[in-house]
């Protein structure tokens, strides 16, 4: 689903109202939610955020798997530093959802500040296109090479995500939620169990 800041407050109340701390620094929840959600933290109000990479995601930037939503991080580390972080860790278990982007919107959403035709222009490759090439061209030169260790670092900003669910096609972990219709729940990865 599309971030909406203000659905986070219940996770981020029942997460960090476990520090003593709490009643200090439960006033400013709001305000840090509103603060976040308009810009603080990238502006990402309304977005879906995928990566390309399962392999840099569990092994390169798995902190989104260790503390959950990275609106949630910036507002648990600013109400209470380090250890906001780690009461998120505690609370809730890791999902990892695979999912099944059309070519043409994820082309779209790996550049959603300017466009595939004016990277072309200047003779360069769009980002998403550049991964796949490389990984290619290496494989051809070295065949023993296998793409699924790359960690690498695209990130795929979705702004008119399908609601349907319809480009979801696994889910990882978690077995206390209904799986829906069509979709296949496997165990997940040893690196993302807690």
């Amino acid at each position: 689903m599309p971030l909406d800041p203000l659905t986070r407050r219940a996770r981020l109340r029942r997460a960090l109202s476990l520090d003593p701390r709490w009643l200090n620094v439960s006033n400013e929840l709001e305000r840090a939610i509103q603060e976040f959600g308009q810009g603080r933290a990238g502006g990402r109000a309304g977005q879906v955020h995928l990566t390309l990479s399962q392999s840099g995601l569990l092994r390169g930037f798995n902190h989104y798997l260790r503390y959950g939503a990275e609106f949630d991080q910036h507002v648990a580390h600013h109400l209470l530093g380090n250890v906001g972080l780690q009461l998120l860790a505690q609370d809730g278990k890791a999902r990892l959802i695979t999912v099944a982007v059309p070519g043409s919107a994820a082309l779209a959403a790996a550049h959603p500040f300017f466009s595939i035709e004016d990277l072309r222009t200047e003779g360069q490759v769009p980002n998403i296109a550049r991964e796949f090439l490389n990984a290619w061209a290496y494989r051809l030169a070295h065949p023993t090479f296998q793409a699924s260790g790359l960690r690498i670092a695209a990130c795929f900003f979705v702004h008119r995500y399908r609601r349907d669910g319809s480009w979801i096609s696994r889910l990882f972990g978690g077995s206390d939620q209904k799986t829906p219709p069509g979709i296949r729940r496997v165990a997940a990865p040893r690196s993302i169990r807690r």
